[in-house]
């Protein structure tokens, strides 16, 4: 983490928090957490936990919010004219047979790279961020691409 100058958010958590519950264990703990940039970490405005009922996992999602300026480009039609609708995807009404298949089919695909992960093999900076954010981009566009066709979208304002 020092040397892709990471910083763990965990502490912009209220104590006592947790994103792992296992109910009939009676056990919680923090496993799930974020890290940033140092040069990020003065642009992050809260970090929460998530409990909603439509989640039906044991994990909790961890929710981050930055606060980035916004630039009017010249030319573009004003950001406040468009009226954006936010989805929300119906976990609870989700194929997940099709999901959990679609999603190993797709993150199988993915060339992960092992490099990183071994300390012998110096890896140039440069390289080793380009990797990661490919490697992160991947996992995301598997796992959207999975729920394209498994799990229904409702507006956000649905409920």
């Amino acid at each position: 983490m020092s040397d892709l100058n990471l910083i763990s958010t965990d502490s912009l958590l209220e104590s006592g928090q947790h994103t792992y519950c296992h109910s009939s264990l009676a056990a919680v703990s923090l496993i799930d957490h974020f890290f940033v940039s140092d040069a990020l970490y003065s642009e992050v405005h809260s970090v929460s936990i998530l409990d909603d009922g439509c989640n039906l996992s044991d994990h909790l999602p961890v929710v981050l919010s930055l606060s980035f300026p916004i630039r009017d480009v010249p030319g573009s039609s004003s950001s406040r004219a468009r009226k954006s609708v936010m989805e929300k995807l119906r976990w609870d009404k989700a194929d997940l047979i099709s999901y959990y298949t679609l999603s190993y089919e797709y993150l199988s695909a993915i060339d992960v790279p092992y490099a990183l992960f071994d300390g012998a093999h110096c890896v140039d900076d440069e390289i080793a961020k380009m990797q990661i954010n490919t490697f992160y981009h991947n996992i995301v566009q598997a796992l959207t691409l999975s729920s394209v066709s498994s799990v229904p979208k409702c507006k956000q304002i649905f409920f």
